[in-house]
């Protein structure tokens, strides 16, 4: 039996992940903050899906999640999915807001893959961390600086985690996922603030397309998958010349902006 664990399973791009997981004979342990969205995706997903309370702000709780899913089998995936969006300027969001964003989206993921490689160390096996950054880290995004932070904290995290791992000749994959904007509730719940405006500033991603994606990390030994690559190519550039490429960025928030309100319109 192959076990996977996925975060943040109640719902969007982890449920989705869930999914391809059991489809593929893999068992899994879903979890999610809301137990009733966790218990709901177990249940809809069949015998082989088991699914927990899990606060990945918490550090015990992901080694009381691996202990769990190690008792199943050998834990050969781990999906870090948990992730919250809080859009605004800086000046708009409290340090509640600030402290919930990274809290969940970078030490969360660094809680994650401490537990998941405890586990995967000890059976020995060739195993994935999946980590969900953002093509946010890649570049300034005005209205997501906090989120986009955390993001490119994830980015930093797994491919300093992957040095360390080839190092020690610890045979445990690691991969940082960078999708554009997807469509998901957690995107439609910040549509209405204006500082959600550069998420829009391309089409939204199909969360089932991405999920096929991240399943497919699994065996491979690419670090670092942007989705789509010609958004991260721009994205990139704007990280290596901020400065000359603010007037472009103003440009796209317009257009984003633009987009944004045609959403909410329609």
């Amino acid at each position: 039996m192959t076990v996977a664990v996925v975060t943040g399973a109640g719902r969007g791009m982890g449920r989705e992940v869930t999914r391809r997981l059991i489809d593929r004979g893999w068992t899994v342990v879903a979890t999610d903050i809301d137990e009733a969205a966790a218990k709901a995706t177990a249940t809809d997903f069949g015998d082989r899906c088991h699914g927990l309370p899990h606060d990945v702000r918490d550090a015990t709780a992901h080694r009381e999640v691996a202990s769990y899913a190690a008792g199943l089998g050998p834990v050969l995936a781990w999906v870090n999915n948990a992730g919250v969006l809080r859009t605004g300027t800086l000046w708009e969001q409290d340090d509640a807001t600030m402290s919930l964003t990274v809290d969940i989206n970078l030490l969360g993921i660094i809680h994650g893959t401490r537990a998941a490689l405890d586990v995967m160390r000890a059976h020995g096996r060739p195993a994935d961390i999946i980590n969900m950054a953002s093509m946010s880290a890649f570049g300034p995004l005005p209205g997501l600086a906090v989120y986009a932070a955390s993001k490119a904290g994830v980015v930093s995290w797994t491919l300093t985690t992957a040095a360390e791992l080839d190092q020690a000749g610890v045979p445990v994959r690691m991969h940082a996922v960078c999708p554009d904007g997807v469509r998901t509730d957690m995107v439609a719940e910040n549509a209405a603030d204006h500082g959600s405006a550069m998420i829009f500033s391309g089409k939204l991603l199909d969360p089932a397309a991405v999920a096929d994606d991240i399943v497919g990390l699994i065996g491979t030994n690419r670090l670092v998958l942007s989705i789509p690559r010609h958004r991260a190519a721009a994205a990139r550039l704007s990280g290596l010349a901020p400065r000359l490429t603010l007037p472009l960025i103003r440009l796209t928030a317009a257009l984003g902006e633009r987009n944004r309100r045609r959403a909410q319109s329609a």
